[in-house]
């Protein structure tokens, strides 16, 4: 019996650890990252600035940029409850708007369980950020070539160009104890975001 509960335990443990949460920003008329992969269970967050939401339409809702909510998920502005987070269980392509901003084209995607199809360039096991202590943060990328660091409130604090060819950098900030949101970008486009802690 003591060796059924124990796995049980070992079983449940395992899938904490795996879980990871993601935080998608929403500034101006976008949102960052615009495409956001993550496992089955993950945990999403939505950090704004200003009004807007994250809204789950269907895929023709999508392209038509209208904001019909579908009943899958909503976060922020106009939502019907006071969610801070939702989860997806459930492995497929979602779609996303902003709601007051749907006409206006800001929208996303957030594929769950299809990591065969993530392209390097927006997998997020190969971005990090993490406190080294002594105002350093560490940072593990792949081809960005900037880091935006922001609030947890969505207030944008440091921009930092990375440099060329390489896949870490250490950089210098003067943050408080709190939580922030590192951004990763190319030339072109936003590419993932990383939620990391200073103690």
């Amino acid at each position: 019996m003591k060796i059924s509960y124990l796995l049980l335990l070992v079983l449940w443990c395992s899938t904490c650890i795996g879980q990871q949460s993601h935080t998608i920003i929403a500034t101006d008329h976008e949102f960052n990252p615009d495409t956001l992969y993550m496992d089955s269970g993950d945990t999403v967050r939505l950090t704004s600035v200003g009004y807007h939401s994250t809204t789950s339409v269907d895929s023709t809702d999508w392209v038509d940029s209208i904001s019909n909510h579908n009943g899958e998920f909503w976060l922020g502005f106009g939502a019907p409850t006071f969610d801070e987070y939702f989860v997806l269980n459930t492995p497929g392509k979602y779609y996303y708007v902003c709601d007051p901003h749907a006409s206006m084209g800001m929208r996303g995607l957030i594929y769950v369980d299809m990591a065969q199809s993530i392209p390097d360039h927006l997998d997020p096991t190969k971005f990090s950020a993490f406190s080294l202590g002594n105002n350093q943060i560490k940072l593990d990328f792949y081809s960005a070539s900037q880091v935006e660091i922001y609030s947890i409130t969505g207030q944008k604090l440091k921009t930092k160009v990375l440099p060329a060819d390489a896949r870490t950098a250490t950089i210098t900030s003067q943050l408080a104890r709190g939580n922030y949101v590192a951004v990763f970008s190319s030339d072109k486009r936003k590419l993932v975001s990383k939620l990391f802690s200073v103690r």
